[in-house]
């Protein structure tokens, strides 16, 4: 169990905790509040509905003599507040229905003193002490999973009211698929993105004793997407603006790009912006990018590289992952021989064209800005894990998008397109080779995907990743015609019935 504790507070002070308490509250969770006539808990409750509901000026009665009043509001969890000071017989607990309410709403109970027996044990219980007419203090008890959830709110609240000198709502935002959480913060019309990236401590070590993120590069700070931000704005591509930060806490509030996307609303790509966006990496590979070790004069603006190790790591989560999910079986003497293909694969590609790797480019990282013309209307988000390697990854994670069907048609307009551009800047590209680093890149990273969205669906239970994974496999299927990649080719037919 976890306790925390604030101390000497005003009401403005408890109502300020009750809405950021509010902004991560999530169905079934529940929350007592115990203290004093007068102490302060409906003004909590209060503050706390209204900011769980967006609505600043919603009128709440107190329940003291209905016992229980449900609020809700669209697309919103509802909020069932409960005050059981008239509640004699505890039997009439029952007849509430609390544990119907705790399926679909977060509950909010004044004097739980009456309900013991009858209260879930995954809650929140908040004590407000009477310390004189102005002042209280509030403790905070719950199990640890709980209150970090809570106590991290907390800390986000005071980072805002820090850097947004006015009233502001937070509503959750759409997540990806990493440990990274986002909210979108509306200060009067004035919309900005709060990044939620507390530094994560090294995974156990999987390989020649490091852990997979040191291996495959992955950032572990808020500070390289912060540097990296800047670094693409400095040469005239659309990142986020970076209005604040907070290193130590991993916390970003960053420009709002929108949500228009390159794909329509019933999740067709469209045609010309996924040609513009093509065209927006021709431009951003015609630019030369610091990589690890030729930057000696500022560290932090150097972009690891995409090394052998990294690309076997990531590689390898196809044997990790995707061959352990109950469907295909390898021997050991399949391993070895996976392993050593890509050994071979991953040296070769050391020596491809060579241009910063923002890694995720594709239709759920790309915020088309309509108002806009040139690179400036391909907004980028989520490039923290950049590096420097083989400049066609980039562009196969576009024209081979993981999550959505891309026609061979359009892959080739794309690929064409992306040629063209490099012509009119003077690049000069081999066609022989540009196809070889295609395919090789392309197997690489549906490879890795296959055993991501194996385990984001079996570890982390997301489970709409597997609905995904046909798509990934015809992309694999086809980057395997290439004659260079024979030997995988056989492979993946043996072994994973490709």
């Amino acid at each position: 169990m976890a306790n925390y504790k604030f101390s000497n507070l005003n009401e403005l002070e408890i109502e300020t905790i009750a809405r950021d308490f509010a902004a991560v509250a999530i169905e079934g969770d529940t929350i007592t509040l115990s203290g004093d006539l007068g102490s302060g808990k409906t003004l909590f409750c209060r503050a706390f509905i209204r900011q769980l509901l967006g609505i600043s000026d919603l009128e709440i009665p107190s329940p003291t003599y209905l016992i229980s009043i449900e609020h809700r509001a669209d697309d919103k969890p509802a909020v069932n507040h409960l005050d059981l000071y008239r509640i004699c017989d505890p039997a009439e607990i029952d007849e509430l229905g609390l544990d119907d309410f705790l399926e679909y709403s977060v509950v909010m109970i004044e004097w739980p003193d009456k309900a013991v027996q009858s209260l879930p044990a995954l809650r929140m219980d908040i004590e407000i002490e009477i310390v004189d007419e102005l002042t209280r203090n509030l403790k905070l008890t719950a199990p640890d999973s709980l209150a970090s959830r809570y106590y991290r709110s907390r800390e986000i609240g005071n980072f805002l009211r820090a850097n947004i000198k006015q009233n502001y709502q937070r509503e959750p935002f759409a997540a990806d698929a990493s440990a990274r959480n986002y909210e979108l913060v509306n200060a009067a019309g004035n919309f900005s993105i709060l990044m939620d990236a507390p530094g994560a401590p090294d995974g156990p070590p999987v390989k020649n004793g490091l852990p997979y993120s040191r291996i495959a590069h992955l950032a572990e700070e808020v500070a390289s997407f912060v540097t990296i931000a800047k670094q693409l704005r400095a040469k005239g591509y659309y990142a986020p603006e970076i209005y604040a930060q907070d290193y130590e806490n991993g916390l970003v509030l960053l420009e709002y790009l929108g949500t228009d996307g390159i794909i329509s609303p019933d999740r067709k790509p469209i045609v010309e912006r996924y040609i513009a966006s093509g065209e927006m990496l021709a431009e951003l590979h015609s630019h030369d990018w610091p990589a690890d070790g030729h930057a000696p004069d500022d560290a932090s603006n150097q972009f690891p590289p995409f090394d052998q190790s990294a690309m076997l790591i990531e590689v390898e989560l196809l044997t990790d992952w995707y061959l352990n999910d109950n469907q295909h079986s390898a021997t050991a003497e399949d391993i070895d021989e996976f392993i050593q293909i890509w050994n071979l694969y991953a040296a070769m590609a050391q020596n491809f064209r060579q241009s910063i790797v923002l890694r995720d480019f594709h239709s759920p990282n790309i915020i088309w800005q309509n108002e806009s013309t040139g690179t400036d209307r391909i907004g980028l988000i989520d490039f923290q894990d950049a590096l420097i390697g083989p400049a066609v990854y980039d562009l196969v994670s576009l024209a081979q998008d993981a999550r959505v069907i891309v026609s061979s048609k359009l892959e080739s307009q794309i690929i064409d397109h992306y040629l063209d551009s490099l012509k009119v800047k003077g690049q000069q590209i081999d066609i022989e080779q540009f196809q070889l680093e295609y395919a090789m890149m392309g197997a690489q990273r549906a490879s890795k995907l296959l055993g991501i969205f194996v385990r984001l669906h079996s570890r982390d239970g997301k489970s709409g990743y597997r609905k995904l994974i046909p798509a990934i496999r015809s992309y694999l299927k086809k980057n395997l015609q290439h004659p260079a990649l024979s030997q995988y080719r056989n492979w993946c037919e043996r072994v994973i019935k490709l």
